[in-house]
């Protein structure tokens, strides 16, 4: 069930005791769960959106690498697929192989990077710009960032027989960081015991200002990828209740503190 916060928090979600509840972005506007249209600020950030996230990620949360934005239009959302199955005309193999040589160290997307790309595909039909006979449908091998594509052709003779090294186009809204992604939003959540709490297949962001779980509860996560920021509490295998639940959502912030934390 979803609380109201009057402190202009996001609403909170408590699954009581036995109960299952399911979050679900792609519906989650019909439930009252709040989303967010966000979008990278940074290369790193875009790969965090792509679920290809470096080392280092940025949170969500981090106003210096999201953006949280109003107006969607001519922005392209990673996880929607036009009527071919491609982004925004790519196919995914293309756009994959760019997002993994991206370096999230830079500030935004090079305007091209550098792929191996099969003999085979030299000759096929492509859908080339003005400037660069890059295919949109290639698939290709990424060299890692600032690799040397003739010392990578030199070091195997097998990778020359095989393969031409060859710079491809990154396509405008990656270089752009014209991408959004919807970010469902919550004040506190708590799952009470022998509870599960559903996060499905269309759910890969989520912020949240605290996560609670009690002894017994259940998380299960149906996507692939999941990014979940919880900036401030997480807990779980709580043993003794330590919130109240009527109008609005209350955690006792020190009968929890009193509890000590349980190992996994």
């Amino acid at each position: 069930m979803l609380y109201h916060n009057e402190d202009r928090r996001f609403p909170s979600l408590f699954v009581e005791d036995g109960e299952t509840v399911t979050i679900s972005t792609r519906n989650a506007r019909e439930t009252g769960i709040s989303v967010l249209k966000m979008r990278p600020r940074t290369t790193a950030a875009l790969l965090v959106l792509a679920g290809q996230p470096p080392s280092t990620a940025p949170r969500l949360s981090d106003r210096a690498a999201f953006e949280q934005i109003e107006s969607t239009e001519g922005f392209v959302n990673l996880a929607e697929l036009d009527h071919d199955g491609r982004i925004d005309g790519y196919s995914i193999p293309y756009i994959r192989g760019v997002l993994e040589v991206l370096d999230p160290n830079e500030r935004v997307p090079p305007k091209s990077v550098k792929r191996l790309f099969p003999l085979s595909e030299e000759h096929k039909d492509c859908s080339c710009t003005p400037s660069r006979r890059i295919k949109k449908g290639a698939t290709g091998i990424a060299l890692s960032p600032g690799s040397s594509a003739a010392a990578v052709a030199d070091a195997s003779p097998s990778t020359r027989a095989m393969y031409s090294v060859r710079e491809a186009f990154v396509p405008d809204f990656l270089t752009n960081l014209q991408i959004v992604s919807w970010v469902t939003a919550f004040g506190d959540i708590v799952v009470g015991p022998n509870a599960t709490l559903v996060l499905d297949s269309s759910t890969n962001f989520v912020i949240a200002d605290n996560f609670l779980a009690y002894k017994g509860s259940r998380i299960v996560q149906r996507a692939s990828y999941l990014n979940l920021d919880v900036t401030s509490t997480m807990r779980g295998d709580i043993l003794k209740i330590i919130h109240t639940a009527s109008t609005t959502l209350n955690v006792d912030w020190s009968a929890l503190a009193a509890q000590a934390p349980t190992k996994p």
